[in-house]
């Protein structure tokens, strides 16, 4: 199917032959046919394995999404971990930067002790 699909996706459906599919596939002509029975049943196929991976992911997208939400909202860990952690990686890089910028030690000294810039 995958076959079909990229030849599909690079001509149009007139343009790719159930040998073509075959012969990319390493099948034999017979064997598409067998399961397939020609090429506009093959294209239908394609067209709805597309579709069905297209759904697939739209699907694993919207799951992963709802549940990063979840997460920063209701999770155990929640909004404040993730600040703390956005905290963390800042600090640590201006503490990198503080050993080679007297300014960004300065930076780095005020907000330790909670004073704003």
């Amino acid at each position: 199917m995958a076959v079909a699909l990229e030849l599909f996706g690079k001509r149009d459906a007139e343009g790719v032959s159930i040998d073509d599919v075959a012969s990319a596939a390493g099948a034999s002509r017979a064997l598409v046919y067998h399961y397939f029975g020609g090429k506009q049943e093959l294209h239908v196929a394609a067209l709805k394995s597309a579709a069905a991976q297209l759904e697939a992911r739209r699907s694993w997208t919207a799951s992963v999404e709802t549940a990063g939400l979840d997460w920063l909202e209701h999770g155990d860990m929640g909004r404040p971990a993730l600040e703390r952690m956005l905290v963390d990686q800042m600090l640590a890089l201006l503490g990198v930067a503080a050993r080679r910028d007297p300014q960004a030690g300065e930076l780095l000294e005020k907000l330790i002790r909670g004073q704003a810039p």
